[in-house]
């Protein structure tokens, strides 16, 4: 198990007689940036440890072309394993993957992540290899644009790829795979969400977008640089970014239970991703038919994040009257010190009759919903109000219903550490199915403000 602090590097661009070599890392997702990312870590392993950088993803950025998310100067020649993360605003990992590339003199790396891979394990039975997904398949680690003769291909045209549902998005093949990409259709406060269509921006996307738009574009520089360059150019060569601490909220960021673990498998047996079983916690609901009575079921203490043991939350809730609630309707809890940003709000999931957009959240009439609150102390210190959906509410699928708290989580990880509050070690080798990820299965967590970075044994990331 290696241990690394997050490093927020800025890199110097000079110019000299000969540069030494470099690795510089892009990122490509159809992911929605500021609003499914908040930002991605890429993580370097040397044989001293693990090195890591963060670029914050800013709204008005082109992903599917790609960002420019990470630059190594200065760094040996040769084999290189690179480990690239996106990390949602709640603060969960929305993607993860792993790219075996070589350096030699100025490297261009692309991490590519699809939200085609959501729900796809790899490896398969069929090839134990293709530990990475792309396009929904999996794929060895050396898989990128800058080597496609190591990638299946997906697509040669835009027309092979499948229609996204929503009518705002439009499917485009590049380099070989497929993606979804905003079509431009909506309105200026509103983003394209590929499943749900125009949805309302966050004011915080909104100030994202206008700082990026006095960035500019700084030119393509991704063919000089590699040997095999892209047919649609790839990103631009803007350097390492933004890449101070970004706004990565609350979620399963903080330290697990570190405890004593159970070294066996997970129970078996399958868990009830439906509306808990009716009782006290889930019937009574309490109405609420003004601001301040809603924000009156707010506490003093926040607690820390939502795999703590200690997780409030405001009960089943029911809006008689529709409401229009600002962050700073809610005052700031005791444990929200002087470094803490002040409160933020969340949506858990998707929850019907609630919207977000401009600093504030919209709930109509008839509503019934819960909200949980919880302290982000990783880089930033916030508390955050979490909107979720109703315990009578089914639960998406893949994610089960906790009995602790009725709050529904993700199978696998968040699940074993938010509601079993097992060791973070524990779960973090722990599949959707609940079994152990096979040994050698890179894994990581994350403890406060350092990465822990290892592999799976018998269960447990070591």
């Amino acid at each position: 198990m290696s241990s690394l602090r997050a490093l927020f590097v800025l890199a110097a661009l000079t110019g000299c007689a000969q540069n030494p070599p470099s690795l510089r890392v892009d990122v490509r997702s159809d992911y929605v940036p500021g609003v499914e990312i908040a930002e991605v870590v890429v993580i370097r392993s040397t044989p001293e440890g693990d090195l890591s950088q963060r670029y914050t993803a800013r709204a008005s950025e082109d992903w599917v072309r790609g960002v420019r998310a990470a630059t190594f100067e200065d760094i040996e020649t040769g084999p290189q394993t690179l480990r690239g993360m996106l990390i949602a605003p709640g603060g969960e990992v929305l993607a993860s993957r792993r790219v075996e590339a070589r350096v030699g003199g100025t490297t261009v790396v692309t991490l590519v992540f699809t939200r085609s891979c959501a729900g796809v394990e790899c490896p398969s039975a069929s090839g134990l290899a293709a530990t990475e997904c792309l396009g929904g398949t999996c794929v060895p680690p050396d898989c990128t644009p800058e080597t496609p003769a190591s990638c299946p291909t997906q697509c040669t045209g835009d027309d092979e790829c499948e229609r996204p549902t929503a009518t705002c998005a439009r499917a485009t093949c590049r380099a070989g795979t497929c993606f979804v990409q905003d079509d431009g259709v909506c309105a200026p406060s509103e983003y394209c969400h590929p499943e749900l269509g125009c949805e309302a921006r966050d004011v915080d996307a909104g100030r994202d977008a206008m700082a990026d738009d006095d960035a500019g574009d700084a030119g393509t520089d991704a063919e000089l640089e590699v040997g095999v360059p892209d047919a649609d150019g790839g990103p631009g060569d803007i350097g390492p970014g933004d890449i101070g601490p970004g706004d990565i909220g609350p979620g399963d960021i903080g330290p697990g239970d570190i405890g004593p673990g159970d070294t066996g498998p997970v129970d078996a047996g399958p868990r009830d991703t439906g509306p808990a079983d009716a009782g006290p916690a889930c019937t009574a609901t309490t109405n609420v038919g003004s601001v301040g009575a809603l924000t009156s079921r707010a506490p003093g203490i926040y607690g820390r994040h939502s795999h703590d043991a200690a997780r409030p939350t405001s009960g089943e809730l029911r809006a008689t009257a529709a409401l229009t609630v600002r962050t700073s309707d809610f005052p700031r809890p005791i444990d929200c010190g002087g470094s803490c940003d002040g409160v933020r709000f969340s949506i858990r999931e998707s929850v019907a009759g609630i919207s977000m957009g401009s600093g504030q959240v919209t709930i109509a009439s008839g509503t019934r919903f819960r909200m949980r609150f919880e302290l982000a102390t990783v880089l930033t210190e916030s508390a955050y109000v979490v909107f979720e959906a109703a315990c009578v509410t089914d639960c998406t699928s893949g994610s089960a219903r906790c009995s602790e708290d009725l709050g529904c989580y993700p199978r696998g990880s968040e699940y074993c550490r938010a509601c079993e509050n097992r060791p973070a070690d524990r779960c973090a080798c722990i599949t959707p199915t609940e079994t152990n990820q096979p040994n050698g299965t890179d894994c990581f967590y994350v403890d406060g403000s350092t990465f822990e970075v290892g592999t799976c044994m018998d269960g447990f990331c070591r």
